[in-house]
């Protein structure tokens, strides 16, 4: 059995509706698209000293 996110449960409990289900996914898309790009930029920091 495959383990369903907190809003995929609430759409099929009809808590919540598709289309509010399709802009969570695109929000979450991007805030680890951030995120990613944050840790990246946190690595470059710390590979090059600001003091260098």
């Amino acid at each position: 059995m495959t383990k369903l996110t907190l809003q995929e449960q609430m759409l099929k409990a009809g808590l919540v509706s598709s289309k509010k289900m399709a802009k969570v996914q695109r929000t979450a898309k991007k805030s680890r698209v951030q995120a990613r790009e944050a840790r990246e930029a946190v690595e470059e920091n710390k590979k090059s000293p600001a003091g260098a």
